[in-house]
């Protein structure tokens, strides 16, 4: 009989610690799957700000235009602004001499201009100028690379 209630008892104690077993398991698992979770919306608020930082980037930008304005028939000025929305430095314009028109004033390179705001510059033609000619704008922006935009000008 004392063998037969031994079994019993080693029957119930090896239950008794499988049932800890699992439950401890199941708290383990639930606790690293609360833990993952945690990392996935970590992950998910650094991917929206990486998003949000590369939008920001995509629309800080600069853009320097040129447009040529009459004064009078027989004079001209070439009107550079800033388009866009942050401070471009290092302003220059450049005409093709085959068009021959010059620039007259010596501002440039234009050190820094801001968005929106702008400067003009004189322009001399000659009767054989071309009436319609390219205007390039070559400046940097707050990371100091080049940028340049070739514009069709006319008078």
């Amino acid at each position: 009989m004392n063998v037969q209630l031994f079994i019993e008892w080693c029957s119930l104690s090896i239950a008794i610690v499988s049932l800890i077993i699992a439950i401890l398991s199941l708290y383990k698992s639930l606790k690293s799957q609360n833990l993952q979770n945690k990392v996935n919306d970590l992950e998910i608020k650094i991917k929206q700000h990486e998003y949000k930082e590369i939008e920001k980037k995509e629309t800080e930008t600069t853009c320097i235009e040129a447009r040529v304005i009459s004064i009078s028939n027989t004079k001209h000025k070439l009107k550079v602004w800033n388009s866009g929305n942050t401070i471009a430095y290092n302003i220059n314009v450049e005409i093709k001499k085959e068009s021959n028109i010059l620039i007259l004033q010596d501002i440039l390179p234009y050190e820094e201009l801001e968005p929106n705001k702008s400067f003009e510059v004189g322009l001399l033609f000659s009767m054989s100028s071309l009436h319609k000619f390219e205007v390039t704008t070559i400046w940097n922006d707050s990371t100091n690379e080049q940028k340049r935009k070739t514009q069709i000008c006319s008078l």
